[in-house]
């Protein structure tokens, strides 16, 4: 079954986030690190960071819940995210948790810090989107695509503001196994959905890369060089697993960035021609 792993495309020196995730973490594992791209892993999630963003920064629509399991595991992240970070909801006891907030921290990157049982969620760190503005009310019909765009798709649950079910207060369910919650805003935000945190699929032939495309781009929109938008707003990068192998091959590397750079879909058999 296909990852879906977050990307974080920042402004940031990307080595520097590297030292300030693994001061804020326990066991953040580095799996690879170069001036644009660094992949690495924080509670057993896999995350990529991207550099050269000068537009489209992060922001709180997609933040990441982290379960902690006890009250001293919340304060004590909770007090490392606080050193330069940026309050949003208070640290405190809430009908959902016995001990919450929301934090941004030094890179404007939003974490929901929670205390559940592990079985509650299953996962140590979960995107969180919140649909906000013009997608408020969408958080369902988002849930019904993706659990059609996805090989395997697991409820936990959907709790509706009203009787109307018409706006989600809160939802929890698996894609591929890997866990997501979804909530719709009832209130006015300055922010929404952009390329500063997008969602990466790795494919292993053409026709993979045709599904996810062409569903996601049926009523969203093309990007270039493999990233597209949904019709909810949410980024996407759509690419090959053979890509990476081009780029590593000093013989292919330069044509395939030059093809690569020129594409929207990835067309897998064209990225090495030249």
């Amino acid at each position: 079954m296909k990852d879906i792993t977050p990307c974080i495309w920042h402004s940031a020196n990307l080595s520097e986030m590297v030292d300030y995730y693994t001061t804020i973490f326990p066991n953040v594992e580095v799996r690879s690190q170069s001036e644009m791209l660094v992949e690495l892993t924080m509670g057993g999630k896999l995350f990529r960071f991207l550099a050269g963003n000068t537009s489209e920064l992060p922001n709180p629509s997609i933040s990441f819940y982290h379960l902690c399991t006890t009250k001293d595991e919340a304060y004590d992240l909770w007090e490392r995210l606080s050193l330069d970070g940026q309050e949003m909801v208070p640290l405190d006891s809430y009908p959902w948790s016995p001990l919450y907030g929301w934090i941004s921290d030094k890179f404007g990157i939003s974490w929901q810090i929670a205390v559940h049982e592990w079985e509650e969620i299953g996962q140590k760190i979960t995107p969180a989107l919140l649909f906000v503005n013009q997608y408020a009310g969408k958080a369902r019909p988002a849930i019904e695509l993706y659990s059609r765009l996805f090989d395997k798709f697991d409820l936990d649950g959907i709790m509706y503001f009203d009787e109307t079910e018409k706006m989600i207060q809160h939802s929890q369910f698996a894609l591929n196994g890997q866990k997501f919650m979804f909530m719709d805003s009832p209130e006015p935000h300055e922010f929404t959905f952009n390329n500063g945190i997008s969602f990466m699929v790795e494919c292993e032939d053409q026709a993979e890369i045709d599904h996810y495309w062409n569903a996601i781009t049926r009523y969203g929109k093309e990007g270039m060089c493999g990233w597209c938008t949904d019709e909810f707003g949410v980024a996407w990068q759509i690419y090959p697993r053979k890509l990476s192998e081009l780029m590593s091959n000093p013989e292919t590397a330069r044509r395939t960035a030059e093809n690569f750079r020129n594409m929207k879909k990835i067309v897998v058999d064209e990225l090495g021609d030249g």
